[in-house]
């Protein structure tokens, strides 16, 4: 399968009885591949009537980018136009007589859906937003047309999951959240409820090493030789003045902060940086 990768396959089929060797393959391609990892589609599934499954293949399979004659599949069948609105995650149904439904009432397009910036969200509102994306991503990929069957405590394997539909899910909340995630993640964090609260850990890690990551480079910029004295005295004041800010909290933190402030103003670039290493927790 990675010589395949490697010829430029982008679209894999599995025939048999179920979805085993897709999820297998999925994980297998993902270590070699990264996260431009190929579809996986199987014909047969152990928890779906044949034919919904196959149509649901097939469905992958032109999505996938690969040409399909539907007109096999549906002998004497019309095309017939879309609504021009942004699909809002919701079946898309025809009436008896053929006219599109779902139609916004008063003609206008439906809003487009935005996807949350899960990184600017209090701490309270992202996991809370997160579940939501989870319950949504772990509805589809296990067929369920409304996100509250899915249950927050539920594992995913008891809700029916497989290995194939774990990478599916994982596709899914990478996409939405733009972390890296794992193959593994759903079975890492089989609930929606613990999931859910490990892509909020990730976001505020991300922002952590974010912030630590600056201090680092500041700190590396101030040590250098090569850095006028104008600049690294002007440089200094604005950390001590910033120091003085985050010294803003409740009275003790503020005691301390006002208590280290006349060793701040005395002290020589070395102490204060080494200062700043203690508090940033850098070593």
């Amino acid at each position: 399968m990675r010589w395949l990768l490697g010829e430029g396959v982008t679209t894999f089929i599995e025939l048999g009885p179920g979805s085993e060797l897709s999820g297998l393959a999925a994980e297998t391609l993902a270590l070699h591949n990264g996260p431009n990892t190929p579809a996986m589609i199987p014909l047969m599934s152990a928890d779906r009537p044949e034919t919904e499954q196959w149509v649901r293949a097939l469905a992958e399979v032109h999505a996938s980018g690969v040409d399909v004659d539907w007109a096999l599949l549906f002998p004497g069948a019309r095309w017939t136009e879309l609504p021009t609105y942004a699909f809002q995650h919701r079946h898309y149904w025809l009436d008896a007589t053929g006219t599109t439904a779902n139609r916004a009432t008063d003609g206008a397009p439906a809003p487009v859906p935005k996807t949350p910036d899960f990184a600017a969200l209090d701490p309270a509102e992202r996991e809370r937003q997160l579940l939501d994306t989870v319950r949504a991503a772990t509805a589809a990929v296990l067929g369920h047309t409304d996100p509250a069957e899915i249950d927050d405590d539920r594992g995913f394997l008891d809700a029916g999951g497989d290995s194939l539909s774990a990478v599916r899910l994982r596709d899914r909340l990478r996409a939405v959240t733009g972390l890296d995630l794992p193959t593994t993640v759903a079975f890492d964090h089989p609930t929606p409820a613990g999931l859910a609260r490990h892509l909020a850990d990730r976001f505020f890690d991300n922002a952590a090493g974010s912030v630590l990551g600056e201090v680092e480079r500041i700190e590396a910029a101030m040590v250098t030789d090569a850095l006028p004295d104008t600049v690294r005295t002007t440089a200094i004041t604005r950390l001590r003045a910033l120091l003085d800010r985050l010294g803003d909290g409740d009275l003790a933190d503020h005691r301390a902060a006002a208590s280290a402030d006349d060793d701040l103003r005395d002290a020589s670039d070395e102490e204060l940086l080494a200062y700043i290493d203690k508090e940033f927790g850098i070593s």
